[in-house]
């Protein structure tokens, strides 16, 4: 989402794109923001060990 609103951001403004390629931007911003999201502590808890529909799979905690 970074990546195309940078791109987006890029193409509106004008001027920003004479500057500095407007796919690069876009480009190193989604780079950015994927190693932010994989940096930053998780907000929300990890529910994919259990699936509480099935019989068994409670066992696997």
């Amino acid at each position: 989402m970074l990546g195309i609103g940078t791109l987006l951001l890029f193409i509106v403004v004008p001027g920003w794109g004479e500057v500095f390629p407007q796919q690069l931007a876009g480009i190193l911003a989604a780079f950015g923001g994927m190693m932010i999201g994989s940096l930053v502590p998780k907000k929300f808890a990890n529910h994919t060990g259990n699936v509480h529909h099935f019989v068994g799979s409670a066992e696997r905690v």
